[in-house]
């Protein structure tokens, strides 16, 4: 059975506005459960989940059901495609291993930071765009993990785990992008205190600390230098068109 969905209206709408017999109903029902559940955001949680948890040890039938064909790997020295990742998995050792810390889903996007025992201990960020139940593209940005915590007693994988405040997630998806766009990119560094609680900031990075009643020792001159040069999956934002493939992921979570 085909599913189609009214134009400008989730799946899910158009399933709880249909009034139809018992029968008939039940039946659609059924289906509409079925599409929410597998397309849904806890569905494709679990599925990165499984899949990094699983890491480097898929079979092919995994990597079949959760990569698309026409997936696309923004990761340096990787290729696309189902083909890709299997020449990547046979390059890294049988005893490497990803444990996932937090995992946040958008829509279409999930965003996972992990601890990365792959050629050595390390902190990376995965993000995932599925369309459907399968992945089509993926960006990644790893850290060598600290070999100790920073000044603030902080580590990169520390602290709160749970969303909260969903309510205000809208503007919290607008105040980053004005953040990124004002300071990251646009090197405005005096805003900094615009977007960030100077007050009480909890710093995660390996070489910088906490913000307490406006100071942060090595923090605003030396963090804001590194941000204004990171870019996942490279380490550095050298171009344009890297800037703009950012912007674009950062865009579509609006």
């Amino acid at each position: 059975m085909k599913r189609r969905q009214v134009p400008g209206r989730p799946f899910s709408q158009f399933c709880t506005s249909l009034l139809l017999p018992a029968g008939i109903a039940a039946s659609l029902m059924a289906v509409c459960m079925s599409a929410t559940a597998e397309g849904g955001e806890e569905h494709r949680i679990a599925q990165v989940r499984t899949f990094l948890q699983s890491f480097p040890n898929y079979s092919a039938d995994q990597l079949t059901a959760f990569i698309d064909d026409r997936y696309t790997e923004h990761a340096p020295a990787l290729y696309d495609g189902q083909a890709g990742q299997r020449a990547y998995l046979a390059s890294v050792p049988r005893d490497s291993r990803i444990k996932p810390v937090r995992i946040f889903a958008d829509g279409d996007y999930v965003v996972a930071q992990s601890e990365y025992n792959v050629f050595g201990p390390k902190v990376a960020f995965d993000v995932y765009r599925f369309h459907g139940v399968k992945v089509v593209e993926h960006w990644n940005n790893a850290q060598d993990k600290c070999p100790t915590p920073n000044v603030s007693g902080r580590t990169q994988i520390d602290g709160p785990i749970a969303v909260q405040d969903l309510d205000q997630t809208q503007a919290n998806k607008e105040r980053v992008l004005a953040y990124f766009d004002a300071v990251v990119f646009g090197g405005k560094r005096d805003q900094v205190p615009v977007y960030r609680n100077v007050e009480d900031f909890h710093q995660h990075n390996c070489a910088a600390g906490d913000i307490k009643d406006g100071v942060g020792e090595g923090h605003i001159a030396g963090l804001q230098d590194r941000e204004g040069s990171q870019d996942p999956g490279s380490g550095n934002l050298r171009t344009g068109h890297e800037r703009r493939d950012l912007r674009r992921q950062a865009d579509s979570l609006l």
